[in-house]
């Protein structure tokens, strides 16, 4: 397995690599994925979905639905609360029946989620991302799903 870093998500994902060498899009790790493509202080809402306002560590004022997420330096954004349980509920799936496909991380485990199940994991308990945030996200999956081809 390696990753890639999808831009639309602003997430790196893995997928079983077959190929040569790779292109710039191709990371052995998750982390080295996250470090050359992810600003270790960029803030974000989940499915680097736009943000309804800024808040900051002082002032954590946001709209009515929107939680403020304050970064390390103190800045934050205020993000729709119905996104980031969505978001989260992608992040930590749960099945009906059977189990996920796990890997091993430093700190225990993790499942495997990939933009498609299409990336051709290696058992039947793939999790697929399945983009339920908005339509928008649902389209744009086709859409880097298919740039891969």
């Amino acid at each position: 397995f390696q990753w890639y870093y999808d831009k639309e998500l602003d997430e790196c994902f893995e997928y079983l690599y077959e190929g040569c060498g790779g292109g710039r899009n191709t990371f052995y790790t998750k982390d080295t994925c996250r470090t050359a493509c992810i600003p270790a202080d960029k803030g974000r809402c989940g499915g680097n979905m736009k943000p309804t306002g800024s808040c900051s560590a002082f002032d954590k004022n946001c709209p009515t639905g929107s939680t403020c997420e304050v970064g390390p330096m103190g800045g934050g954004m205020c993000c729709d609360d119905k996104n980031e349980e969505l978001w989260k509920q992608e992040r930590n799936p749960k099945c009906k029946s059977g189990s996920l496909s796990m890997r091993t991380v430093w700190w225990g485990s993790e499942p495997r989620i990939g933009r498609s199940c299409s990336h051709e994991y290696v058992d039947s308990s793939c999790t697929e991302f399945a983009l339920i945030l908005s339509e928008r996200l649902q389209m744009r999956a086709v859409e880097a799903f298919s740039a891969l081809l």
